[in-house]
């Protein structure tokens, strides 16, 4: 075998022992990712269904619960389930302030714009249940709607916001 093919040889098998090595590695670490389970309405029932995903950790809570609702806000994987959020919705901002969580979403969080309709006391439980279910210290979760406060969750309970009828917020967000 002469030099030049024993080179090729050897940087061959160097480059096969590396990528081997490095599909091990990828196959057997997490690589920063962290398991979290998603419920989404079933199409026919609207009963919620779980699914698991492996999703970016990041250093900050509030940066994981980020995430988690953004990956919330693309849908499910399954067929038999549909989204929580109307088309085009969008995540603003998200804030953490001791155990009680603020959620941004854009306007277009309050058009419904499927031919099945999700009722949206449902779509705030199941926020609610994928943020307590993923997140155990989180105690409050308050969803603003452009900076706006429709509705306030506390523990286990749907509380209106007494100050503002739903129509009036609508007119005020709207128009």
């Amino acid at each position: 075998m002469t030099d030049e093919k024993r080179s090729i040889l050897i940087a061959a098998s160097l480059f096969i022992l590396i990528l081997a090595l490095s599909l091990i590695f990828y196959l057997t670490a997490k690589g920063g990712r962290v398991e979290r389970h998603f419920f989404f309405p079933n199409k026919m029932t609207n009963l919620l269904v779980g699914e698991e995903r492996q999703i970016a950790k990041k250093e900050t809570l509030q940066d994981d619960i980020h995430e988690y609702l953004d990956e919330l806000l693309l849908g499910p994987a399954n067929p038999y389930s549909t989204t929580l959020f109307p088309l085009k919705t969008r995540l603003y901002s998200v804030l953490l302030d001791e155990k009680t969580l603020y959620i941004n979403f854009s306007k277009e969080f309050l058009f419904q714009n499927s031919k099945k309709m999700i009722p949206y006391n449902l779509i705030y439980k199941a926020i609610y249940n994928n943020i307590l279910f993923n997140f155990k210290s989180i105690n409050e979760i308050k969803i603003a709607v452009i900076g706006r406060e429709p509705y306030v969750f506390a523990m286990d309970r749907l509380q209106s916001k007494s100050s503002l009828s739903k129509t009036r917020f609508y007119e005020e967000i709207l128009y």
